[in-house]
């Protein structure tokens, strides 16, 4: 494609300049002011005169700043004039840009889920089946300006780590399945610390678990084992003849129920 040359050329260009008669209204400002400056209103009759003079002072003000408005706005017309010229040409470049920025931007995406399968498939040719590429995925590999073999090179570096850990879980736990656990857990998160901490954890729950439950069933065997005790005390059969009210027999009979105590009337 030809590239044409649009280049912006300024062909005139003046800086405004504003001259006015500053020195003769200073002079005229302050010969004026000098015989309002150091007034002192003490008394309440000379409030009319006060807002007179300050009614007189705001009115010359806002003149000048009216005038001063009036003039930025004459000489500001120019700039804003060339700003609104401008932006419509670059208007009418940036619409055409953005169609093809969508473009580029479509097949940007296109080649990143490409070599996205890519890496996937890869992965899957040397990776263990039980690791998902989530596990290890790096942004990086499907950045344009990474070749596919330096990606295969950072997998295999990703595998060699995981190889080693599993090395690791292997010497150190002699329990097969102590370290099966620690695997499990391991290949779950492909980080060694938290997965030993996980681990152990773990075991320390149930550890407690299982001395509380052998202190409730100790607890119970003391408490079955004290039962046959009660039971099996010698009973004695014993003959006593009573002399007593009404009133006093009947407390002897309810003394020897509420307690379990067998008796009869002997005639």
């Amino acid at each position: 494609m030809k590239k044409e040359k649009m280049e912006l050329t300024i062909i005139a260009k003046e800086l405004p300049k504003i001259s006015f008669n500053k020195e003769e209204i200073k002079k005229e400002v302050e010969k004026n002011l000098k015989k309002y400056k150091g007034l002192v209103f003490v008394d309440e009759s000379e409030l009319t005169e006060a807002k007179t003079i300050r009614a007189s002072l705001n009115k010359v003000s806002k003149t000048f700043d009216d005038e001063r408005k009036r003039i930025k706005k004459e000489l500001s017309a120019p700039i804003i004039e060339f700003e609104n010229d401008i932006k419509e040409i670059t208007g009418m470049i940036n619409q055409v840009n953005y169609d093809i920025d969508l473009q580029v931007k479509a097949f940007e995406e296109k080649k990143r889920q490409d070599k996205l399968e890519k890496v996937k498939e890869l992965w899957e040719s040397l990776s263990k089946p039980n690791i998902k590429i989530e596990q290890v995925f790096d942004e990086t590999w499907l950045n344009a300006s990474k070749k596919i073999e330096k990606v295969q090179e950072e997998m295999q570096e990703r595998i060699a780590e995981i190889d080693n850990s599993l090395e690791t879980i292997k010497q150190f736990t002699e329990n097969k399945i102590h370290q099966a656990e620690i695997e499990y857990e391991y290949l779950r998160t492909l980080n060694l610390p938290e997965a030993i901490k996980n681990f152990k954890e773990r075991q320390q729950a149930i550890q407690e678990t299982i001395t509380q439950k052998v202190a409730v069933e100790e607890t119970q065997q003391e408490s079955t084992d004290e039962a046959p005790k009660k039971a099996e005390q010698k009973v004695f059969t014993l003959t006593f003849e009573i002399k007593g009210t009404e009133s006093q027999i009947q407390i002897i009979s309810g003394f020897l129920k509420a307690n379990n105590i067998e008796y009869r009337r002997v005639k």
